[in-house]
């Protein structure tokens, strides 16, 4: 049975504090990702996980904002270390975490724990390979598109998870893949994008904010 005290017998983790409409919500992070590298330690093998990146908490402050709808819920796809989830989650919303990577998955059923939320559901999915039993109103993540390769499987989860009437939204910093994912989606979703910046001391990154909405459920309609 998973535990706080298991997760610590089996990683070496600390605690970070993430604040989002002046409430903080602590997190687990690797205190080193040396044993998460499956081989030369370059910025390519970087797990992505194992970091909060900026995307993730402009994604946070927005399903925080967004009114709670106990009839709707959301999944989290390439959810991380958990946090947009389990904020999401103390805010209201009825919502799965979603990862593929095992570590992955520890660290963000052991923050939801340390949240107080034993209840959070906290699922294995793998894009290539999706074992979707069910479908959701609102799929939503962040930095999900870091190669060309990586747009056809999501577009192919997306078609999966999402129900009729349902919305994406993903976050991302601009990155090369960005205009490739816009018109990729844009074939088979209403795409709206608009940037935002996310400040942190005098620096401020760019985030690019997609919300899609299937064309099919208009084609479809009555």
């Amino acid at each position: 049975m998973f535990s706080l005290d298991s997760f610590h017998a089996a990683y070496d983790a600390e605690t970070t504090t993430i604040m989002i409409g002046g409430r903080p919500y602590p997190v687990f992070v690797p205190r080193s990702i040396e044993r998460f590298l499956p081989g030369v330690d370059t910025r390519a093998n970087s797990p992505l996980w194992a970091r909060i990146w900026p995307a993730s908490i402009v994604l946070a402050e927005l399903v925080a904002s967004m009114p709670v709808d106990p009839q709707r819920e959301m999944i989290e796809i390439g959810g991380g270390l958990g946090h947009v989830s389990i904020i999401a989650a103390v805010c209201g919303h009825r919502i799965t975490c979603s990862e593929a990577d095992p570590h992955a998955l520890a660290f963000a059923e052991a923050s939801a724990l340390l949240n107080g939320l034993p209840q959070l559901p906290v699922v294995h999915l793998d894009w290539g390979q999706p074992a979707v039993s069910r479908a959701f109103d609102t799929v939503i993540g962040s930095e999900l598109v870091y190669r060309d390769a990586d747009i056809a499987p999501l577009e192919r989860l997306f078609t999966l998870l999402l129900k009729r009437g349902g919305e994406v939204i993903l976050a991302s910093e601009v990155r090369r893949t960005s205009d490739a994912f816009m018109r990729r989606m844009a074939e088979s979703f209403r795409v709206r994008v608009h940037k935002m910046n996310l400040h942190s001391g005098s620096q401020a990154t760019a985030i690019l904010v997609f919300r899609m909405t299937p064309f099919s459920d208009v084609h479809s309609s009555p």
